[in-house]
C-alpha cells in the first residue's frame, strides 16, 4: 500500500522509497519493543499509557492513515500533491534517522540477556545501513527495496515471537537478514520460508487449522478424576470438527446435580487443558447445558454429547438439538468416575483390613 501511495502521488526516486518503506517498517518494530517494555514497567497507569501509545502505530492504524491520504488525493488533488511533494529524499531520510535512533534505544531498554540484545542489534545494525550507498555499481531496483523492507519486517516478527518463547533471535533469522546483502531473490524465498514455518509452529501448539476453515466443536462435563474415558470422548468429538473447546462445570453446581468432585474445578480445570485434545476451556460450565448465548459467544459450530443424552426428553441439549448442531459420541464401557470412586474406597478398606490383622485387631466385630 505504500508503494501504491508513493506512485499516486509521482514519487519515482529509489531512494525515497527505500527510506519511506524501511521508517514504515521501523515504525512496526518500534511498536513491538515497546509493547515488551511496557510488560515490564511497574506502574499500572504507566504502563496502560505506553500500551495505548504503541497502538496507535500499528499496521492497521498505518493503512488508515494510507486510505485516508488516497482519498484526499481524490478529493483535493492540487493541494495533497503539493503537500506531498514536499517529502523528499532529505526528509525521508531525517525521519529515517529518527527512528533508526529511537530502535536502538529501545533495544537497549529491553529486560532481557545481553546476548540476546546483541544478536537483535547485529539484525538491524546490517539493514538500517542504505547498502546503495556503500555498493554504488550495483543495481538496485524496487526488489531490493521490498527485500530490504521485508528482512525488517521478518526482524519484528522475530523479536516479537522470541520474547513469547523467551529465547534469542534465532540463528536462521540471522542467516537471512544477513544474506540479503547478497542477493534479493534468496531473501525473499527465505524470508517466506521462516514465516510459514512460524505459522505452522504457531498452528500445531494453538490447534487451530492453518489451511483450512476453522470448525468448533463443544463438548462438558464434569471430568473428575479425568480418565481415559474422557479423552476418548474428546477424541471422538474433535472427529466433527478441528478444534475442542470443553466445558468444565464448577463445584457448587455439580453438588447439587450429582455429588461435589473430588477435584477442584483449578485442578479439573487445568486437567482438561493439558490433554493435547483441547484448544480451550470454559471453567464453571452450566450443568444444565450450553446456552444459545454460549454458542454465539464462542462460536460453537457442533456440541456433542454421550449417546444416553439423545432422546427427545432430554433438557440438557434441548437448545443445540432445536439448532440442529448437536451430534453424538459413544460412551466408554467399564469405565468412570464413579467405578474409580468405588476401587478406590475398596482399596482402602482392604488395606484397613490388613493393617488392623498385623496389629492383631479384629474386623469381625467392626462389620457386625
Amino acid at each position: 500500500m505504500a508503494l501504491t501511495l508513493l506512485e499516486v502521488f509521482q514519487v519515482t526516486t529509489i531512494t525515497t522509497k527505500w527510506y519511506v518503506l524501511l521508517t514504515l517498517q521501523l515504525i512496526e518494530l518500534n511498536t513491538v519493543l515497546g509493547r515488551i517494555n511496557a510488560n515490564n514497567l511497574k506502574k499500572e497507569k504507566v504502563k496502560n499509557w505506553a500500551y495505548v501509545a504503541t497502538y496507535c502505530f500499528r499496521d492497521s492504524e498505518l493503512s488508515f492513515v494510507m486510505l485516508l491520504l488516497l482519498l484526499l488525493r481524490w478529493l483535493c488533488p492540487t493541494y495533497t500533491s503539493s503537500v506531498m511533494q514536499q517529502i523528499d529524499t532529505a526528509a525521508a531520510r531525517r525521519g529515517y534517522i529518527l527512528l533508526v535512533l529511537l530502535s536502538f534505544v529501545n533495544i537497549a531498554a529491553l529486560k532481557m540477556r545481553k546476548r540476546n540484545k546483541t544478536g537483535i542489534i547485529l539484525c538491524l545494525a546490517t539493514r538500517v545501513v542504505p547498502i546503495f550507498y556503500l555498493l554504488p555499481l550495483s543495481e538496485y531496483n524496487i526488489l531490493s527495496v521490498l527485500s530490504d523492507a521485508l528482512v525488517v519486517g521478518l526482524l519484528s516478527v522475530e523479536v516479537y515471537v522470541s520474547d513469547l518463547a523467551h529465547r534469542r533471535v534465532h540463528a536462521a533469522v540471522m542467516g537471512i537478514i544477513v544474506g540479503s546483502l547478497f542477493n534479493d531473490v534468496v531473501t525473499l524465498a527465505g524470508s517466506i520460508m521462516y514465516l510459514t514455518a512460524v505459522l505452522v509452529d504457531l498452528s500445531y501448539v494453538l490447534n487451530v487449522p492453518l489451511f483450512v476453515p476453522v470448525c468448533n466443536v463443544y463438548i462438558d462435563g464434569v471430568f473428575d478424576l479425568c480418565h481415559a474415558g474422557h479423552k476418548l470422548m474428546m477424541a471422538n468429538a474433535l472427529r466433527f470438527g478441528n478444534r475442542l473447546i470443553v466445558g468444565v462445570c464448577g463445584d457448587d453446581e455439580c453438588e447439587h446435580y450429582k455429588r461435589r468432585p473430588i477435584m477442584t474445578t483449578e485442578e479439573r480445570v487445568k486437567e482438561v487443558a493439558l490433554c493435547r485434545y483441547v484448544s480451550e476451556v470454559v471453567p464453571d460450565a452450566p450443568v444444565s447445558g450450553i446456552t444459545a448465548e454460549m454458542i454465539k459467544y464462542y462460536n460453537v459450530h457442533i456440541v456433542v454429547c454421550g449417546e444416553e443424552y439423545n432422546t427427545p426428553q432430554d433438557t440438557y441439549y434441548a437448545v443445540p438439538r432445536q439448532l440442529g448442531m448437536l451430534r453424538t459420541a459413544p460412551r466408554t464401557e467399564g469405565i468412570s468416575t464413579s467405578e474409580l470412586i468405588k476401587r478406590i474406597r475398596a482399596a482402602s478398606d482392604e488395606d484397613t483390613a490388613a493393617r488392623d490383622k498385623l496389629n492383631g485387631a479384629s474386623t469381625v466385630k467392626d462389620s457386625q
